[in-house]
């Protein structure tokens, strides 16, 4: 796991169509202990919330249109997208998904429903870095006033 991200687990249950989210690990991000306030702890809540959500989704959007290649995902030069096998491509109907790039054997999508959720996240993740870094300014001003 990369420098400065945590891998936090929840129990969300168990059952048909349940992901068992303590087998999922999330990244959720940031480089001070969850449990250091009430604040980033509910930050840390609401990510892994909406990072269930996403897995809900995926599972969702599977089974729906029959395509267990079904993948979401996102990438900086794309942004949010659905990558799915060509065989499974056909089976994404044009009123939800707009294809935005076809590969050799895989066929990317852009879906609202994906970009909505997903720019939630991040906008959870902006806010964890920020509570994060003024939580840092004070203890380095508390640690300053002790010199």
């Amino acid at each position: 796991m990369p420098d400065g991200e945590t891998s936090d687990s929840r129990d969300v249950g168990e059952g048909e169509g349940n992901v068992v989210a303590s087998s999922i690990t999330t990244e959720v991000g940031g480089f001070l202990n969850p449990d250091c306030t009430p604040e980033l702890a509910a930050l840390h809540d609401q990510i892994q919330a909406k990072e269930y959500e996403r897995h809900r989704l995926q599972d969702k959007l599977r089974k729906e249109f029959d395509a267990p290649s079904l993948k979401l995902a996102s990438m900086p030069a794309l942004g949010h997208y659905i990558e799915v096998s060509r065989r499974d491509a056909r089976k994404l109907d044009g009123e939800r998904f707009r294809m935005i790039q076809s590969l050799k054997g895989k066929a990317r999508f852009e879906s609202k429903e994906w970009t909505v959720l997903l720019s939630e996240i991040e906008r959870l993740r902006l806010q964890l870095k920020a509570e994060e870094q003024k939580l840092f300014e004070e203890l380095r001003d508390y640690a300053n006033l002790e010199e």
